[in-house]
């Protein structure tokens, strides 16, 4: 998991990315990373010095492309965002999701003064 700064409406929020196991389908809708967040959910989960093949984001509606956020873990790492939701893994690709943060550091940065973006005051 990572986290990334991320402006939204004016302000810096922390979100938190998380991947699956190569091969594994989607995640609940409510963990769905927005299309508009996809190549940069993808590159927080790539191990340094891992590249990817294609910089821009393939979307499309296919039946072999998890539902959502993935990258083709078993190809060239290119960041997909599939729109079709029964679609199957074919075990090439590797789902990225959104996940709560620990409570701690949420606590931590909301001392600090920081909006998180985890919370309903946003």
């Amino acid at each position: 998991m990572s986290y990334t700064r991320a402006q939204v409406r004016g302000e810096f929020r922390f979100i938190k990315y998380q991947q699956g196991h190569r091969g594994a389908q989607t995640f609940a809708d409510n963990f769905q990373v927005p299309e508009a967040q996809a190549i940069q959910a993808v590159l927080s989960q790539l191990p340094i010095g891992t590249s990817h093949g294609q910089t821009d984001l393939q979307s499309g509606s296919w039946d072999h492309v998890p539902f959502g956020v993935s990258y083709q873990s078993g190809g060239d790492n290119a960041a997909h965002f599939n729109s079709k939701k029964d679609a199957k893994n074919n075990g090439q690709y590797t789902p990225v999701s959104l996940t709560a943060p620990a409570t701690g550091i949420v606590d931590h940065m909301r001392g600090h003064g920081f909006k998180t973006g985890f919370d309903d005051s946003g």
